[in-house]
């Protein structure tokens, strides 16, 4: 059987329907047939092959033999979307439609080496981070030089008003000199992160080439003043060269919108860690995951469908982060070699004509960096559509999708109560806290929930939430989005 791609010879989606196959086939058997091309072998080529397509296609026996074997849609990936509705019914009001997108790597490459790291750890050396603080990221950092690969590269930047270059892709061996310099490490001065930025990215900019993971890791426990539009412009100039950024928040007083600003640009993640015991943990998960990239800085580079919005974007696996829409482009995160990159997406569909047949939820291409591979960049034409129709009779949606749905929306609830404080709505995001306690109660998540509840009555009383419980109710309810968590809801 040819290697071709039957549906992508008709431009169609593998789910069309009958009717859309015998309309494809009509209209290319026309525009391709001989009698209208005289002499011209490549359109008599295509129509053979839009002939073979269509034999194959409009039998249901054969179709179905031949889905059975078709390849992922996106080339080098595997790759799986599962929406919230099998069909969309016309009617003449807006109706929301949820895709939830899984990739995962090829079987064959989980017994590949991951690629190399080229990461460069941009710490804050601020007068606040001394003691305790510094002691454990100095002692983490010192563990992490030690579990490099000979290919791996690591630079180390602090930074208060100033930056310093203290160490500058190094590899693996030499370890006693490298220590020596991270233990002299002091604490001192005030927080500038551009300072710190700025230095972390010319570091990974120096030593980064398409085979390498390219990363910064931002540790501060303090707001940056003045700087922060410099620093996120910094962070598009990273996306551009396919540099990552994520960032630990210690304590309460680091700026968490600046901050996840930066990681979603990028798309890197935050973390809030509000003791100095979990600053080891986060940077040993990070150091792992990144440790074992498969894919990266996957991009959907995309256009709206006629009569539907892409409205919202969150990713769910490896790391919990919502996408930022940075005009039509959606960078997606990673894939890793052992798990999946998992991203929902919600669509508004508009009222839809008796006389469709289909939406076009969104259509662009996909792209990203998979080192191993001979050609890293791999990019791939993509669309997401609905069929419209009778929708039969009424059935729940798939697990997975409610699943990622009741836990997004707490997430976002959380979110409309920020925005409610902004505009001074404090009767409105006070009801809505209480009504997120409730969910949490619910879910047995009652810490959390107490938390809610202190910071609905503090609102009331000084029209704001406390800087610690803003940060507990924020990442918390991302938290209940870890895998972890997921499954244990199912229970």
């Amino acid at each position: 059987m040819t290697s071709q791609d039957y549906y992508q010879v008709l431009g169609l989606p593998r789910d069309a329907t009958p009717e859309e196959i015998r309309a494809a086939y009509r209209e290319a058997a026309r525009r391709l047939h001989p009698d209208l091309n005289p002499g011209d072998e490549k359109a008599a080529e295509q129509f053979l092959l839009v002939q073979e397509a269509y034999e194959v296609l409009s039998d249901a026996g054969k179709r179905t033999q031949y889905d059975a074997a078709l390849p992922s849609e996106i080339e080098g990936v595997d790759f799986e979307v599962v929406y919230s509705r099998p069909v969309l019914p016309a009617i003449p009001e807006a109706q929301l439609v949820y895709a939830l997108l899984t990739f995962t790597a090829p079987p064959g490459a989980r017994n590949s080496p991951p690629p190399p790291l080229n990461l460069c750890l941009v710490i804050d050396r601020s007068t606040s981070m001394s003691g305790r603080r510094m002691d454990v990221v100095k002692s983490t950092t010192i563990e992490l030089l030690r579990q490099l690969k000979p290919e791996d590269r690591l630079s180390i930047v602090t930074f208060s008003d100033r930056a310093e270059v203290i160490l500058s892709g190094a590899q693996a061996g030499n370890y006693r000199q490298i220590e020596s310099d991270v233990h002299m490490m002091r604490a001192s001065g005030g927080t500038e992160i551009y300072q710190g930025l700025e230095a972390g990215y010319k570091e990974v900019l120096r030593y980064a080439t398409p085979r390498h993971v390219n990363h910064i890791i931002l540790i501060t426990d303090g707001r940056t003043y003045g700087d922060e539009e410099r620093s996120i412009l910094l962070a598009h100039k990273a996306r551009q060269h396919n540099i990552g950024i994520s960032g630990l928040g210690i304590g309460e007083e680091w700026n968490d919108v600046f901050l996840d600003k930066l990681a979603t640009t990028t798309g890197g993640s935050t973390m809030f860690v509000e003791h100095s015991n979990r600053i080891k943990s986060f940077l040993d998960e990070k150091f792992a995951a990144l440790s074992q990239v498969y894919a990266h800085q996957v991009k959907y580079q995309y256009s709206d469908g006629q009569g539907a919005q892409l409205q919202y974007a969150f990713r769910l696996q490896p790391d919990v982060m919502p996408i930022e829409q940075e005009g039509n482009t959606l960078l997606l995160g990673q894939v890793p070699i052992d798990g999946s990159l998992q991203v929902v997406m919600e669509f508004l569909v508009h009222p839809i004509a008796p006389e469709q047949r289909r939406v076009y939820l969104a259509q662009g291409q996909v792209s990203m960096e998979i080192p191993l591979r001979p050609d890293p960049q791999l990019v791939a034409p993509w669309r997401l559509s609905r069929k419209i129709g009778e929708s039969g009779p009424i059935t729940d949606p798939p697990k997975a999708i409610v699943q990622a749905l009741s836990q997004i929306t707490l997430y976002r609830l959380q979110h409309k109560v920020q925005e409610d404080i902004e505009a001074g709505r404090i009767e409105d995001a006070t009801r809505r806290l209480q009504n997120l306690a409730t969910h949490l109660l619910a879910q047995g998540e009652r810490q959390l929930a107490r938390t809610v509840l202190k910071e609905a009555n503090q609102l009331q009383h000084t029209q704001s939430l406390s800087a610690k419980g803003q940060k507990h109710i924020k990442y918390g309810t991302r938290s209940l989005l870890l895998p972890a968590k997921i499954e244990d809801s199912t229970l």
